[in-house]
């Protein structure tokens, strides 16, 4: 076996490494691997509807594979769960779109990012208190307000519901949902539910 020739080799059990997680397979993931590396557009079904994404990045999150592009119908980037994408197939020439740099910047999104959700935008208030540390968390282009008692207005790109609840409330007292209310209802609801 693998292990048993480690050992041979001189290798100590104890620095046999150990496998944290064992990554899906998912039929398309070879597509989506195909799209990325060449800068071809996808067509693909998402929740009923059909989708042309240009692809940014393959990313694996909390054991599910996620795929960031620019979703030519919403004209924004979203994020798409791969096991829930249907009909995958490479619909553009190689070369169809520029990919955003390559500087991990979107390996590194929030986590409330990554998900099916698609709940849209959510307006964050928080106060002068962290108004400074969350800046700096999200970068001054998330900032949408800024009030005479030093708070701030935030806007995320929400797609994880559990994510960004437990954001909001790792912020204690020094943050308010303003909108959209279903998060809102979620935080409160949520809160709700541990007094009780």
């Amino acid at each position: 076996t693998g292990r048993g020739a480690l050992l041979k080799l001189g290798v100590m059990e104890r620095d046999v490494p150990v496998a944290m997680t064992a990554l899906p397979a998912l039929e398309a993931l070879p597509r989506l691997h195909e799209a990325l590396r060449s800068h071809s557009t996808l067509g693909f079904e998402y929740r009923g509807n059909q989708r042309r994404v240009d692809p940014h990045a393959l990313v694996f999150r909390h054991g599910w594979w996620y795929l960031v592009g620019l979703d030519h119908d919403r004209e924004e980037q979203r994020t798409f769960r791969v096991d829930r994408m249907s009909g995958v197939k490479v619909t553009g020439p190689a070369d169809s779109f520029v990919p955003p740099g390559e500087d991990g910047a979107i390996a590194e999104q929030a986590p409330w990012s990554f998900g099916a959700d698609e709940v849209g935008e959510a307006s964050v208030l928080v106060d002068h208190v962290l108004a400074g540390e969350v800046t700096a968390q999200l970068g001054a282009e998330a900032v949408t307000e800024h009030r005479p008692d030093g708070a701030i207005v935030v806007r995320l790109a929400v797609a994880n519901v559990d994510a960004f609840r437990s954001w909001v409330l790792g912020l204690l007292d020094h943050a308010v949902v303003l909108s959209p209310l279903v998060l809102r209802q979620a935080v409160t609801d949520w809160l709700a539910a541990m007094v009780g």
